[in-house]
């Protein structure tokens, strides 16, 4: 958006490595720790969301904590729901 170049450090060891076309990006819990990976499209196990630059000086609306605990609990829910069902 800014035309500002896409640098970023905290990839997991080895990322970005574009195996197979990798192009997209995903946020992956190994360890107990939360890193960056390229991923390909569909990959099983990933979560498909955004990656958004907002315009500098414009506004984002608030959310109640409460709404985003509730969100960020039907994700992992659902992630859990994935993982067994794939297993």
């Amino acid at each position: 958006m800014s035309g500002e170049s896409f640098v970023y450090t905290d990839w997991w060891l080895g990322e970005p490595n574009n195996v197979g076309s990798e192009t997209l990006l995903a946020f992956d819990f190994r360890s107990g720790v939360w890193q960056w990976n390229n991923i390909n499209d569909g990959e099983a196990g990933h979560v498909v969301g955004y990656v958004v630059e907002r315009a500098p000086g414009s506004s984002v609306p608030e959310t109640s904590s409460i709404a985003l605990f509730g969100i960020g609990g039907i994700g992992l829910a659902v992630a859990a729901y994935r993982r067994r069902k794939a297993a």
